[in-house]
Formats: C-alpha cells, structure tokens, sequence
C-alpha cells in the first residue's frame, strides 16, 4: 500500500510541476506498448495486479529518473538510507547469543512473511555504499562495517542469489578496473570475515551441543526453482504468444511458490510476446549502459541487481521493488541524453506520463479500491507472501472477525 501511495503522490507532484522536456519516438512506442498490455490483462485478476506492479515500477523510475541525485538533500536522503540498512542488521548479535546458549535460531531481520525480502533489497543499497563512500567520509569509515554486517546477513539467511550477485560484479571490478582494484580487495577482506564469523557460530554451537548442525549456506538444491521453471515452460507451450497470463501461479496456488523467482522467465512464460518485447527493449538500454560514461561501480550495482533477478523475487517484494527501481535510476540518471528537437518524432513527455498514469489510477482504484480502504481486513487465501497482498493467493481482502 506505502508503493501505491509513493506512485501516486510521486506521480501527481511530477504532473503539477513546470516541466517541458521532449522525448523521442522510442518512449512513444513503449507508451503504445504498455497500452497493448492493458488491453491483453482485461478479464483476469492476477494478471490485472501483476500489471499494476509492472506499471507501478514503470512510473517509479520515471519520477526517481528525475529527482537530482547531485543535490545534497537526494545524497543525504540515500546515506541515512544506507545508515538504516546497517542498523537493522545489529540484531545480528542477539540472534546469535540465543543459537549458542538456547539452541533456538531466530530470524534476526524481525520479518514475519520472507527473509528473501531484506536480501534482495542488500543488493543495491551495497552498491550504492560502494559508489557513496567516494562521497561522503561518513559512509567511507563506515563501509568495512557495511561489507561485514551485510555480509553476515546474506550468510546467515543462506542468501546464495544474492551473496552470487555480489561476488561475481565484484570480481569482473577487479579483473576489469585496476582504479577500484584496490577497494574491491578491500571488500573481499571484510566479506571473508564476515564468512569466518558465520562459520565460527555454527562451530561452537555444535561444540556446546555436541551435534551436528551443517551450514545454512551449504545447500546444493535448487529449492524448487527449477521445478517451477519446468512447469512454468510446459505451460507456457501452450499458447506461447499471450503467455500464462500475470500471476498464474498464484492464481493457481501452486505448492512451491506464487512467482517464478526469475523475472526474465517471468516476463516471458506470463506474458509471451509482450514480455519478450519488454526483454529486448530492456536489453537494449542495459548495452547502451555498458557502453556509457556512467561509473563502471553503478554498472556493476545494475548488473548485480541482473542477477539476483534471475533466482530471486527482488522485483516481486515491494521494498525490494522500490529500491532497486531507485538505484536503476540513479544509475541511467548519470547518462547524458539529447533530443533532437528538430525531430518530427518528439512528444512532450507530460503528454505520454498523464494518460499512464491516469489509467494505473483506475485500475488501483477498480480492482484494489475496496481492499485499500477496508479497517480490520486480511486475506482469506493464499499462504506465504509475496504476491500482493500479505497472502499471495488472495483475490481480496475479507474482514477479519
């Protein structure tokens, strides 16, 4: 509800505000794009939800696009951002002290849907540390504990999506960039012990206990995603132009879990055509990034949040929606582009953002409305998050007795 709400005021403030820029033909035929997408979602529910977080990430990063992340209320803003990541992770410590002495292992993160939530919102705030501490001395003296605590967090949860989306952009830094190489090195040293520390707290545990209690981390499952994949291509074979449809397995309720935990699947088996139209335009820019002036550490943070995309829910859960469309946007933000104004092809971009925006008003308002302002509603279906709402099967909410 706090996403919807952030679109909408975020929304409404861009369209009060004087703006004249013009942009080019290829926005225009996203605008089409998005249009085609809204007519094919008409009739399902699911797939009506899925749309509006689709839309709601869209218009995310085209208000974030804007703010001047040069200003040092935006830079302040993304240290205490940063600053607060950190903090939560200090409960570290008590969870460990009640493993050793009680033998009970608590979820630290004090999250009672998915400890996966926290772990893909780690991804970007890890880079955007990374690109700060040049910034602020703040964040550079904090940083070897940023590395350490983030690190002991993504290990503790056995987080191995985003401990592999860390280390590999990591190490393409080093081997590409000899400026960061040294930093890189650095952040290795601290990840290491932040490994030592989680490996040490299961050893003494099993000392105390006298048992045997293996590492979460070192699991070699693919913890159902490769079942979910498989079904998810077998089922897509059977209209592969229109897809499955949004949402189709928590439409269905299926037993591993209500998305796909791979957003690029995703895309592609839910929403056939469209969605692979939406991967080439989306592959597009990624190469028109890779090729820019853009700091080779916001590259890797985008490349990073790539990754996790391909195990993780990092753009189902909604904080971790919220802050990767945020990074994403500081990162294109740093591009210099220019419309020929000249051009036949240019539109106001006012003219494109007001009718996207006004039909993602309706669709909260038609098919979420009643939900949003129900008092003492839950849901009455579903199990584990995420989908939308707290149970990810539910189509509304129902009043709880």
């Amino acid at each position: 509800m706090l996403q919807i709400i952030l679109a909408l005021v975020l929304g409404l403030f861009y369209l009060f505000k004087k703006e004249k820029k013009e942009v080019t033909v290829d926005k225009t035929l996203l605008f089409f794009f998005i249009l085609i997408a809204l007519w094919c979602a008409v009739g399902n529910w699911f797939q009506v939800v899925d749309l509006i977080l689709w839309l709601n990430l869209g218009l995310l990063f085209f208000i974030f696009n804007k703010f001047d992340f040069h200003s040092e209320v935006t830079r302040n803003s993304l240290i205490l951002l940063i600053i607060f990541a950190l903090f939560i992770h200090l409960f570290i410590p008590l969870v460990f002290y009640e493993f050793i002495v009680n033998g009970k292992f608590y979820s630290w993160q004090m999250n009672s849907s998915s400890i996966r939530i926290l772990n893909s919102v780690i991804v970007p705030i890890f880079w955007l540390s990374f690109f700060v501490k040049r910034l602020n001395k703040y964040i550079n003296i904090l940083y070897p504990f940023i590395c350490y605590f983030f690190g002991l967090g993504l290990f503790v949860d056995g987080a191995r999506s985003a401990l592999l989306s860390l280390i590999i952009p990591l190490v393409l830094l080093f081997i590409l960039n000899q400026e960061y190489r040294k930093e890189v090195s650095k952040t290795f040293i601290w990840l290491f012990f932040a490994f030592i520390t989680y490996q040490s707290i299961y050893y003494i545990y099993n000392f105390i206990h006298e048992i045997e209690r293996s590492l979460n981390i070192a699991r070699y499952s693919s913890s159902h995603r490769s079942e979910m994949w498989t079904f998810m291509f077998e089922q897509w074979k059977k209209n592969p132009l229109l897809g499955t449809g949004g949402g189709y397995l928590a439409q269905i309720q299926y037993q591993y879990g209500h998305h796909i935990h791979n957003v690029y699947l995703r895309l592609v088996f839910e929403w056939g055509i469209l969605g692979i139209i939406a991967l080439v335009w989306l592959g597009y820019h990624f190469m028109r990034l890779l090729k820019s002036s853009v700091d080779v550490v916001l590259k890797m943070g985008v490349l990073s949040i790539a990754i996790d995309a391909m195990f993780s829910g990092n753009f189902i859960y909604p904080v971790s929606q919220v802050i990767c469309v945020l990074f994403i946007a500081l990162t294109f933000s740093q591009m210099k582009t220019q419309v020929a104004t000249n051009s036949k092809y240019v539109i106001k971009e006012k003219y494109l953002f007001l009718p996207i925006f006004i039909l993602y008003c309706l669709l909260v308002i038609t098919h979420l409305g009643s939900d949003i302002i129900c008092v003492g509603c839950g849901s009455a279906e579903g199990r584990a998050a995420p989908f939308f709402w707290e149970h990810g099967g539910s189509t509304k909410l129902e009043r709880v007795v």
